[in-house]
């Protein structure tokens, strides 16, 4: 099979970009990781979370050409195995129709389901409770009457991301196949539904936004099967934040000297009883201070 040589950079990626007010040092940074996931597969690691937020919210797409890409790939592989027919023979031309009506398949496909999940007209009531995948089923699913405060933790989920919903649409929420547990918390599904809406939607007003983030929450397979590796990035992002803020805390702070003396700072990261002269080194790696 061939080997894939280039990738499609979407000018929405740089709106995404654009929106995130990032420096033009993370910028590039951003868009490198992108080619380089998009050649090796590895995952990128960040140092600024709004990167992770970013990336999750790309990756679903990258994943999904590659996959038509490689399926192009095959088809036309095959048929170039089958080859040696002159051109203009019966084979030949069966060949080369094989391979456009793939590409045109997959071509209809995508477009068909971008414009099923993605519309960025108004969106029908059909398209706002129609069940999605069961893969996703909760203790809710299908048609209960979750509890009082169930409902109000939805709405105040869905307040304090800009989306003020009612009980009909909270209860809609609860009832939509996917795990309870998602739908309230830190990062929750619901902030990423909101996230993602208000990144690809950027030109919308917030009313506009409303109805797409309902389907979002709602119906969007893509954002259900992204959404606890950006679960797992946000967390991982934010034990970093707060592991640099206990090294500098720790750091700033130099400690008590075994004889019970204050020690005090000497050069960066040293610091030295003014009583017994013990040296102290600050180890980053274990956030401590330690005996020279």
């Amino acid at each position: 099979m061939a080997e894939k040589q280039a990738m499609i950079i979407k000018y929405k990626y740089l709106e995404y970009v654009k929106n995130a007010n990032l420096s033009d040092a993370d910028s590039w940074i951003f868009i490198k990781s992108l080619i380089e996931y998009d050649k090796t597969g590895k995952t990128p690691e960040y140092i600024n979370p709004v990167l992770s937020g970013l990336f999750a919210v790309i990756k679903y797409e990258l994943d999904e050409n590659r996959v038509k890409w490689e399926e192009v790939a095959k088809v036309k592989s095959e048929a170039g195995k089958k080859g040696g027919a002159p051109k203009g023979n019966k084979n030949a031309r069966k060949q080369t129709e094989q391979a456009k009506q793939a590409d045109g398949c997959i071509n209809k496909e995508n477009k068909q389901n971008k414009q099923k999940q993605h519309d960025s007209g108004s969106v029908s009531d059909h398209d706002l409770v129609s069940s999605p995948s069961n893969k996703y089923i909760n203790s809710g699913g299908g048609n209960n009457q979750p509890p009082p405060h169930i409902l109000k933790n939805i709405k105040n989920e869905s307040a304090k991301h800009g989306f003020f919903i009612d009980d009909k649409i909270a209860k809609l929420f609860f009832n939509s196949n996917i795990n309870v547990s998602w739908l309230t918390g830190d990062y929750s599904f619901l902030e990423y539904c909101a996230v993602t809406v208000k990144i690809r939607y950027n030109e919308k007003e917030n009313a506009e936004l409303k109805p797409l983030y309902i389907s979002a929450v709602t119906k969007w397979d893509d954002l259900r099967e992204s959404y606890q590796q950006w679960e797992d990035e946000q967390k991982k992002a934010a034990a970093e934040i707060l592991k640099k803020k206990m090294q500098k805390e720790l750091f700033e702070k130099p400690p008590i000297c075994e004889c019970g003396h204050q020690t005090e700072k000497t050069y960066h990261d040293y610091s030295q009883c003014p009583e017994c002269r013990k040296t102290y080194v600050y180890d980053w790696k274990k956030i401590k201070w330690e005996n020279e």
